[in-house]
């Protein structure tokens, strides 16, 4: 008897607690409706988004409420935002007419969104991408000189420091090492009888000017990914100086070198890339005593002469700080 009149009291009271809910959430919604189209009268564009925000939050199943954040949103152009409300009140099965004029609505901004997505990729790519002007430092860890290789030398990576303005760069190498012996005639020049020398230090530097041609723009079909063919140009001089400092020989030559490389830019001031490159170099004259002794070219420990090319591969790992780049202000 006790648990049929539970039952029954509780058929009553869940129902009756239920409508109160509700009555209180529909009046709540009511309220800031009314707060909403106030601020929008107005013009107050911001306080009636939050306002139309707490009312999706009362009852995400109210039509009013989704068309009124739309509107909102549309009018402070997040264009996203607003598709996303018009879509919401679309699965609603709203009235035909009203419908189509919220279906117009929802072309309008899916169509601005659009826009302004292409129109932030072209930015991002102008000002950040692969126009952009900069200064860059770069490392090698993996290069390999023939002046190095040919005199036994243990050169295998580089340092650059330079600037890029768009996809010219100009730009400071140096590479450094040590050799054990090679072959050099006497400093005296009395004798023309190659005499072992050594130890030494090696040290190469170079000034470049390069461009790079893009296969690939960035925050294109690779997102922020740029393909490149870099092509260099560069004069450098080789410095061969034995420990003790007694002696110093060096040459002067130029080069080129090419190969292919990817950039990763981040929509920001930083940039990274990796290229691979081969050198082709050319020592105009032989590694010769600059002491002014008269003494030329020097011969690695089998007899060879070292003409101080600098042929070889380089691998190069290069951060880039970027200035930006403006589009010119114009009608």
């Amino acid at each position: 008897m006790r648990k049929q009149f539970f039952f029954s009291f509780a058929s009553v009271l869940i129902p009756l607690f239920t409508s109160q809910q509700s009555f209180a959430a529909e009046k709540d919604f009511e309220l800031h409706q009314l707060k909403a189209q106030k601020y929008i009268e107005e013009k107050d564009w911001k306080s009636a988004e939050g306002e139309a925000k707490v009312m999706s939050e009362i009852d995400g199943a109210n039509l009013d409420g989704w068309l009124i954040y739309g509107i909102i949103e549309q009018r402070l152009e997040k264009n996203e935002e607003a598709a996303q409300c018009y879509h919401k009140y679309l699965e609603l099965n709203p009235p035909a007419d009203k419908a189509e004029a919220v279906r117009s609505r929802l072309a309008d901004v899916e169509t601005r969104n659009e826009k302004a997505k292409k129109d932030s990729t072209t930015e991002n790519q102008e000002r950040y991408g692969s126009k952009s002007n900069g200064i860059y430092v770069s490392y090698s860890p993996y290069y390999k000189p023939s002046t190095s290789e040919v005199t036994g030398g243990d050169v295998n990576s580089n340092y650059h420091l330079g600037g890029q303005f768009g996809r010219m760069a100009v730009g400071l190498m140096y590479d450094g090492g040590n050799v054990q012996t090679f072959k050099a005639l006497p400093a005296t020049g009395t004798s023309t009888t190659y005499q072992t020398v050594g130890p030494a230090k090696l040290a190469t530097y170079e000034l470049y000017f390069g461009y790079n041609f893009d296969l690939i723009e960035p925050y294109t079909t690779t997102g922020p990914f740029s393909f490149f063919i870099p092509i260099q140009f560069g004069t450098f001089t080789n410095n061969l100086k034995l420990n003790d400092g007694s002696r110093n020989f060096s040459n002067f030559g130029m080069e080129a070198a090419s190969g292919l490389g990817v950039q990763w830019y981040s929509r920001s001031p930083i940039s990274l890339s990796l290229t691979a490159l081969y050198h082709w170099g050319i020592g105009l004259w032989d590694l010769s005593d600059s002491s002014g002794s008269g003494t030329d070219g020097i011969e690695n420990s089998s007899g060879d002469p070292v003409h101080g090319g600098n042929v070889g591969p380089e691998v190069r790992l290069t951060l880039t700080y970027l200035f930006g780049y403006e589009k010119p202000v114009g009608p």
